[in-house]
């Protein structure tokens, strides 16, 4: 499928009950122990599902549920159906159906964040992007309906200390550079460094000039 933080994520098809999954390699020389430990005990319907992980020749697979779409991939599929041609038709309904659309799928960002800052693994993910934003085709409001949004990649994610910094300082900078926030530059990472990422996500979403 794709190359995340420190290893591949493959899709899989398990052959005795015929579903898909997403299996994340990783080579045990680069794998944390706070990204495995996040998904393991993580109750939260805003973060990827995980199912288990193992250890073959060297390497961790972490075991998650399969989302066919990430936000990246939504992102385009808006800008490409609220489109010039669109705006030109009606553009103040254009803009406000895609500003809708874009805050319901940031504020179910916003309770992912919440979760990871503030339950029981209290951790900065350190990484936020589109990419990284798994999306639900399934979810809604329909009942037994998960949220649309689901964070994953974990492979940089940090502890969070009492005072809502992270407790690992790097020597070199930590996330991808279009949404890293400037204190990352110098190798220091805050629960307000995912705010910051996640409201680049929303100017994306929102369409905001």
């Amino acid at each position: 499928m794709v190359q995340g933080s420190y290893g591949y994520v493959h899709k899989v098809l398990c052959e005795p009950n015929g579903k898909l999954y997403a299996i994340k390699i990783i080579s045990n020389q680069e794998i944390t122990t706070t990204e495995i430990d996040t998904l393991k005990h993580s109750d939260c319907d805003y973060v990827v599902k995980f199912i288990k992980h193992w250890e073959h020749d060297g390497h961790t697979f972490i075991q998650m549920q399969y989302y066919p779409y990430n936000l990246a991939q939504i992102i385009t599929l808006m800008d490409n159906t609220f489109n010039a041609t669109a705006i030109a038709l009606n553009p103040g309904l254009v803009r406000r159906i895609r500003y809708f659309m874009g805050c319901e799928m940031f504020i179910e960002l916003l309770r992912a964040l919440r979760y990871l800052h503030t339950g029981p693994s209290r951790i900065i993910h350190r990484d936020i992007k589109p990419a990284n934003v798994m999306f639900d085709p399934t979810g809604g409001d329909a009942p037994g309906a998960g949220a649309f949004c689901k964070l994953g990649d974990f492979g940089l994610a940090a502890p969070c200390g009492p005072d809502g910094d992270s407790t690992v300082v790097c020597d070199g900078r930590v996330g991808t550079v279009n949404y890293r926030p400037p204190e990352a530059e110098l190798g220091r990472s805050k629960r307000c460094s995912d705010v910051y990422s996640v409201g680049l996500v929303a100017v994306m979403l929102m369409d905001i000039d």
